[in-house]
């Protein structure tokens, strides 16, 4: 660590142990675990439970116990990627918006240390929890859930550091995506989802994918700075918005091959209005605007998935 983030660190270990009300440790611990983009695990998942429930197999405890450890495990990469990127100087001198991370190391509310071990807890918590689901369930969930742990720790963290070694899309579409959706799924249903399911998860694993994409243009130069390998530091913005929209017609062939050749109900194809956003998001990172991408992108998620998820729960109520 620098000399600068070592002041910071300093800076940040007086200011933490200073008397607050019990609303702005809240508030400031909301901000670290960036509570606001847990959505993106918690929609995935909530889409793997109402997937188990309209096939018929779903046990409403282990899926509320599932959730909570994918929500855990990503509270915990958010909090310990903050860590690592902070050692490795990647973050912007001043906040400007929802990218750069959570600063709150630099805005002096938690040290290192502080944030690394909040970290941990929710690891440790999560594992509890996949432990007990793979006791109680299914002997497997216990091993993906630690591989999406391992997934979202190494992002940043030495040795691998998947992030800034030109791995962390991959890393993020399947950690995000299938693997989450098949370990949620197989707490709640006792069983690996089919190809549908698996078709499924590919098209919220891209709609996550694309939140990630959108957030790295912004990020460009500090990235390079601290040669952090993304796709938009080793091709540029330009073939970032290439990938964005190739994946974004990947999401869609996949729900559509789900409806139409592995039995998906077909009133889910009314999740595709989601990627109308994603296309938005496209055409505004071709025009450079990533901040206004990042916004279509995140609605793009939240409309997709939620749509997939009403439709789901509404094809067994209706039928």
């Amino acid at each position: 660590m620098n000399r600068k983030n070592q002041k910071t660190g300093k800076k940040a270990g007086r200011l933490s142990s200073a008397g607050h009300p019990l609303h702005v440790h809240l508030a400031r611990l909301s901000d670290a675990l960036r509570l606001p983009f847990l959505m993106a695990s918690l929609l995935p998942a909530m889409a793997a439970g109402a997937y188990a429930w309209q096939k018929g197999s779903f046990d409403a405890v282990d899926f509320v116990l599932a959730s909570l450890a994918v929500l855990l495990a990503h509270a915990g990469t958010n909090l310990s990627n903050d860590y690592y990127d902070y050692q490795a100087g990647n973050y912007p001198q001043k906040k400007n918006g929802p990218t750069g991370g959570s600063f709150a190391i630099q805005q002096g509310h938690y040290r290192p240390a502080q944030i690394l071990g909040l970290a941990v807890l929710c690891f440790m918590a999560s594992l509890a929890f996949f432990l007990y689901l793979s006791w109680s369930t299914a002997s497997l969930v216990f091993p993906l859930g630690l591989a999406g742990i391992l997934l979202g720790f190494f992002y940043t963290a030495p040795p691998l550091k998947f992030g800034y070694r030109l791995l962390g899309e991959i890393t993020t579409f399947a950690g995000m995506g299938p693997l989450l959706f098949a370990t949620v799924y197989l707490a709640a249903a006792g069983a690996l989802p089919d190809e549908a399911g698996w078709l499924l998860s590919i098209f919220l694993g891209v709609l996550v994918l694309n939140v990630l994409l959108a957030a790295q243009v912004p990020d460009i130069e500090i990235d390079r700075l601290s040669r952090k390998r993304t796709i938009s530091v080793h091709w540029g913005a330009d073939a970032l918005a290439n990938v964005y929209g190739l994946g974004s017609l990947m999401a869609g062939l996949a729900l559509a091959g789900g409806v139409l050749l592995h039995g998906l109900p077909p009133v889910l194809l009314l999740g595709l209005a989601g990627l109308y956003f994603s296309y938005k998001a496209y055409m505004e990172l071709k025009a450079e605007r990533p901040l206004a991408a990042l916004g279509l992108s995140l609605t793009a998620l939240q409309a997709g998935a939620g749509i997939v998820i009403l439709a789901l729960l509404l094809s067994v109520t209706f039928v």
